[in-house]
């Protein structure tokens, strides 16, 4: 009975750790993905105010209340002043996401300080109890974990053309989210790496001229819509597998006359492939109708390829990379030929 108990209870602990590190992740994931969402919201409202007040100088020339000369002065002054509000308001945003990015990486320092590279709980049973510890901190592990968060541009890309002429290139982003495995190749040396995981990437595509994505059976075309559009977007959520090699320029140091290879220390970059499915797809689309504001969802394949495969590279000082993507394979199963997803932002190792 009693070691019934003693089991029990360990079961128990180990089950509140393991759901502790999930509920942070999901909270962390949760809280970026909702900032980054800020920045897109406030890029959208003010070029949508924007655009309300060009229309209104447009109309005040069109009946020639104010001059050409005029006319062009005051739209001058109301893009550099939306300009400037963005700037100003998704500078805060930003201020909030690197914070946010900071403090993980603060609690990820403070756990290397008091746990080893697992973070592994150390259980031993006698006559007095159950006796808990932290296992002691191993040097020169070759694998490690960690998370990574990456967000960004996205585009389509047609015989090394980037399509920015058919989707808007600032609103067009991606984000990702994931789980990455580090492995030091050799034993004697902190140079290359392997590194290799589990991401979810969200891409999302936004078309110009109040067009949108329609499917018919096999086909996907973009066609104007009958009102006009605030916003068409084409979302795209796909799971992956990212493999890729990582030259890590981090100088070892010694410890207890030991060699220890430290990462992530210095200037690194890495090159590689992924390849994964495409989840699900699903077309946003905002636009007023009889004065109301209309916010309509559909989801579907849109003849979206299911298989992704791609390569991607990065180049960074420290935990902060530049990253890039690129699908092999085209968007689209039957139309918009040749046309390939590329993506490339800032990576965060967390």
């Amino acid at each position: 009975m009693k070691n019934y108990i003693l089991k029990i209870t360990v079961l128990a602990l180990l089950f509140v750790n393991i759901s502790y590190a999930q509920n942070d992740k999901q909270s962390f994931e949760t809280k970026a993905k909702l900032l980054s969402e800020q920045i897109d919201a406030i890029v959208a409202k003010e070029k949508a105010a924007l655009k309300v007040t060009i229309q209104n100088i447009e109309d005040q020339y069109n009946n020639d209340e104010i001059s050409y000369e005029d006319a062009k002065a005051q739209k001058d002054e109301a893009t550099a002043a939306s300009a400037k509000k963005i700037k100003v308001k998704v500078a805060a945003v930003e201020s909030k996401l690197h914070d946010l990015v900071q403090h993980r990486l603060d609690e990820n320092i403070a756990k290397q300080d008091s746990l080893d590279n697992d973070g592994n709980f150390v259980f031993s049973i006698n006559e007095k109890g159950v006796k808990i510890r932290r296992a002691k901190e191993k040097k020169n592990k070759r694998t490690y974990s960690y998370d990574i968060l990456a967000f960004g541009y996205n585009n389509l890309m047609l015989d090394g053309a980037l399509q920015d002429d058919i989707f808007k290139f600032g609103k067009s982003g991606f984000f990702e989210y994931g789980l990455n495995y580090k492995t030091r190749l050799f034993k004697n040396s902190g140079l290359l790496y392997v590194n290799y995981g589990l991401s979810f990437r969200y891409n999302r595509l936004v078309p110009k001229n109040n067009q949108y994505f329609v499917a018919s059976n096999t086909n996907t075309s973009l066609q104007p819509f009958a009102t006009d559009l605030r916003k068409a977007t084409l979302k795209n959520v796909q799971l992956v597998v990212p493999v890729f090699f990582e030259f890590d320029f981090s100088k070892s140091k010694i410890e207890d006359d030991i060699t220890v290879y430290r990462r992530n220390r210095a200037f690194r970059f890495g090159f590689g492939g992924y390849a994964g499915v495409n989840m699900k797809s699903k077309q946003i689309l905002k636009y007023k109708l009889d004065g109301k504001r209309i916010r309509e969802k559909s989801k579907g394949d849109y003849n979206v390829n299911s298989l992704i495969y791609g390569l991607q590279a990065q180049v960074g000082y420290k935990n902060t990379s530049f990253y890039a993507k690129y699908d092999m394979n085209d968007l689209f199963k039957n139309d918009f030929s040749g046309q390939k997803n590329i993506s490339f932002g800032v990576k965060f190792d967390l």
